[in-house]
């Protein structure tokens, strides 16, 4: 059992998200806590399958998502994992199929804003390019980005307000930050020049704040707003 994740709604509604194995394929496990006990909660789990989760966020007591992979044991390929808690159960959304010449895909961390709002980030495993994802109601959408020189990833994502987000990661050997404003996504310069960023946590009236490694050192940066 791995417990990846975890987000707060309130006090009495709190969420974890990870993954067990069971007879051998890796189970998707969604835990919630309702300010008396923990229980898991029933989430798809796709026959010839393995999947993981690997990050979580809520915006409410009835809109919360889990992100993580899925790999399809028949064919070999692993697509992005998107669940949707809607108040009632978590159901599975569609996402994005693997590529032909990138069929591994993970979403690694979500922000949830609305129920027809929310950001995911990842991988693609074969090429080592970042992933960067859009859900507007309906389905999940891939933005495109520029490919860097080296591995890139993004691992954390946040939500500073509606419209305004900030996703953290690498870009080679260099820690990446990227921020949403006015609808446009943007690279943002960061102070450290190794390492990379692997979470970011957003709080109202106190700010953002990313945090990662390098070697040994932990690195820690001020994102703002």
């Amino acid at each position: 059992m791995r417990l990846e994740a975890i987000w707060a709604v309130a006090t009495d509604d709190i969420w974890v998200a990870g993954w067990e194995r069971v007879d051998g394929p890796g189970v998707t496990m969604v835990l919630h806590w309702d300010g008396a006990s923990w229980s898991r909660a029933a989430t798809p789990r796709p026959t010839r399958t393995s999947a993981w989760l690997f990050g979580i966020s809520a915006s409410g007591p009835n809109n919360a998502w889990a992100v993580g992979g899925i790999y399809h044991r028949r064919t070999h390929l692993a697509d992005p994992l998107a669940l949707h808690w809607d108040g009632v159960s978590w159901k599975a959304t569609p996402t994005p199929a693997g590529l032909p010449q990138d069929p591994n895909q993970s979403y690694m961390d979500v922000a949830a804003v609305g129920a027809n709002h929310a950001w995911a980030v990842g991988y693609l495993n074969n090429s080592e390019r970042l992933l960067l994802a859009h859900w507007g109601g309906a389905e999940w959408k891939r933005i495109r980005w520029p490919d860097y020189t080296g591995p890139e990833d993004l691992s954390g994502i946040v939500a500073v307000s509606g419209h305004r987000m900030i996703a953290v990661g690498q870009n080679g050997r260099h820690p990446l930050i990227l921020r949403r404003t006015s609808g446009t996504w943007s690279e943002e310069a960061s102070p450290w020049n190794r390492g990379r960023f692997t979470a970011i946590r957003y709080r109202e009236g106190v700010g953002a704040f990313a945090i990662g490694s390098h070697d040994t050192e932990v690195i820690l940066e001020n994102c703002g707003v």
